[in-house]
């Protein structure tokens, strides 16, 4: 087994850190979600998350670290003839899933601009950065990077001009109103169980156009896809 140089030095607490002065590369420790595990250089983590049986019981999470040094940028470049017709294969998987998608919303022909590698890699973006996501991380964004603009978009179409600070006192309250209600409707897709009418979706999506594309910005739009989905999946269960 690999020592992991210093690992326990950095792993704050961490399960399989906790107090272990020997974390070793691809041995297993229970994995705690609300812990933060160090990132060696050299190493991944890999997650194995246990799921609850029908009757209520949870199976244990586990993670090790896997040595990263076989499969990087140079050894895929080096199998690269090799490894393409398994790519394109893996590609068109993905693609597949967003046929399927477009096909249960009623789509007739998938024959769009749709049909595009640039549009294929941002699928798997999308997909990457659809990990956990908080409630509160959704309000500081919202706060950060979507208020201004989204107020600004309502009040032109109100016709209260481009001048946020020189609104009326109702014009502002107005403005605060579709404001948090546009914040509370980004908070509840914090919950992956969350059902959204297709017209909410769709003025949350409107919305998410507005912003600069960020790691929360990506995680959103593929909560909304989601969302958009089990729409679908209940409407045809009715």
């Amino acid at each position: 087994m690999i020592n992991l140089d210093n690992a326990a030095k950095t792993a704050n607490g961490a399960n399989g850190a906790n107090g272990n002065s020997e974390l070793k590369a691809g041995v297993f420790a229970e994995y705690d979600s609300r812990l933060d595990y160090p990132e060696i250089k050299g190493y991944r983590i890999a997650k194995f998350l246990g799921r609850a049986s029908k009757q209520g019981e949870k199976a244990e999470s586990k993670y090790c670290y896997v040595p990263t040094r076989h499969i990087n940028a140079d050894s895929v470049a080096d199998k690269i003839e090799e490894l393409m017709p398994h790519i394109i294969t893996w590609l068109q998987s993905v693609e597949d899933e967003d046929i399927k998608k477009e096909l249960k919303r009623g789509a007739l022909s998938y024959f769009t601009e749709k049909l595009d590698l640039d549009y294929v890699i941002s699928l798997l973006v999308a997909k990457s950065t659809s990990g956990r996501l908080s409630g509160e991380q959704i309000t500081e964004w919202f706060v950060s990077d979507c208020k201004a603009k989204l107020q600004l978009a309502f009040a032109d179409k109100l016709g209260f001009g481009s001048d946020l600070d020189s609104l009326e006192v109702g014009q502002t309250l107005k403005l605060e109103q579709i404001a948090t209600v546009y914040s509370d409707k980004f908070k509840s897709l914090a919950s992956p169980k969350v059902i959204i009418p297709d017209d909410e979706i769709a003025a949350l999506q409107k919305v998410l156009a507005l912003v600069a594309e960020s790691e929360t910005s990506l995680k959103l739009k593929a909560r909304l896809e989601v969302a958009a989905q089990k729409e679908v999946e209940t409407l045809e269960m009715l």
